[in-house]
């Protein structure tokens, strides 16, 4: 049973990482692992962040 307890309010290809990732890709969790966040810009193409965000606070 899939259960829908969080409903994004964007998909993951709105976002400029990730435009052209396949949803078999997005699905894989090998795919996630390798593709995980890892540096501040990268954080910052799929998150606004304000001035504290930036700042780590």
């Amino acid at each position: 049973m899939k259960m829908d307890l969080y409903k994004p309010t964007r998909q993951w290809q709105d976002i400029e990482l990730w435009q052209d990732v396949t949803e078999d890709q997005w699905n894989d969790w090998m795919w996630q692992l390798t593709n995980t966040i890892r540096t501040l810009d990268d954080l910052k193409k799929s998150h606004k962040l304000n001035s504290r965000g930036r700042r780590g606070s």
